[in-house]
């Protein structure tokens, strides 16, 4: 299989609860990630650990969202074990490891020298890789990831500084010893006056239509305005 998962139907629903009258309470899952192993069947830990971030609120929007970036980045680790014969409740920390040398060094095409991801893009892989070893954890009581688990993981904490008023947040993450230095951040500078001066004219002379002019005029706006993403301005009604 190209892909490790597919999308549940708009219908699809997780079991929350069962009333007194024995009703099964769904909550909405549509466009949830459905896991498989590369040979086609059910990866049933896997799709447990996305519906396990539904039920936190991750974004389904979009035929996946967030959880979609945490489907892709497992994806990796389930085909690691699929071709080693290796069950997710039996990976160590050698294991690990071998996994993350092949994320950093994988290639994007084969005989080329570019690297598939960046460092911190690998990092991203490895962290959501041990947040779902650890879900595996709590799911059958054993100790696959922790400092004296199997995988040798950790969780840490930090803070950051969020908007003008300085308000505190704290972060935790997972880190293991075999992720890589992060590359450095790269900024993204705001599209400039002129840019934008060019979008207004491509869309008064490019529209077909008078409704898809006032359409585009107004994502545009929302776009500057809200300063938000394209997936969030779309959402938006009137």
């Amino acid at each position: 299989m190209s892909k490790l998962y597919r999308h549940a139907t708009s219908e699809f629903g997780l079991p929350v609860y069962v009333d007194f009258s024995g009703e099964v309470s769904l909550l909405p899952a549509g466009g949830l990630p459905l896991m498989y192993w590369p040979d086609g069947r059910w990866c049933f830990e896997a799709s447990l650990f996305m519906g396990h971030l539904a039920r936190q609120g991750l974004s389904r929007r979009y035929r996946g969202g967030t959880l979609l970036t945490y489907a892709a980045h497992i994806t990796p680790l389930l085909r690691y074990c699929f071709a080693n014969g290796i069950d997710l409740f039996t990976l160590t920390d050698n294991h690990f490891r071998l996994f993350m040398r092949g994320i950093v060094g994988e290639k994007r095409k084969r005989g080329e020298e570019t690297l598939a991801r960046s460092e911190r893009t690998s990092i991203q892989v490895g962290r959501t890789c041990l947040r779902f070893l650890s879900f595996l954890s709590d799911l059958s009581g054993s100790n696959i990831v922790g400092p004296t688990g199997q995988v040798k993981g950790e969780l840490r904490t930090t803070t950051v500084l969020t908007g003008s008023s300085g308000r505190i947040r704290r972060i935790t993450y997972w880190h293991h010893s075999s992720f890589p230095p992060p590359s450095p951040a790269r900024k993204k500078l705001p599209v400039s006056a002129d840019v934008i001066a060019s979008l207004r004219s491509a869309v008064a002379h490019n529209s077909s239509s008078v409704y898809q002019k006032k359409r585009r005029d107004i994502m545009l706006k929302l776009l500057e305005i809200t300063g938000g993403r394209r997936s969030e301005v779309a959402a938006i009604t009137v």
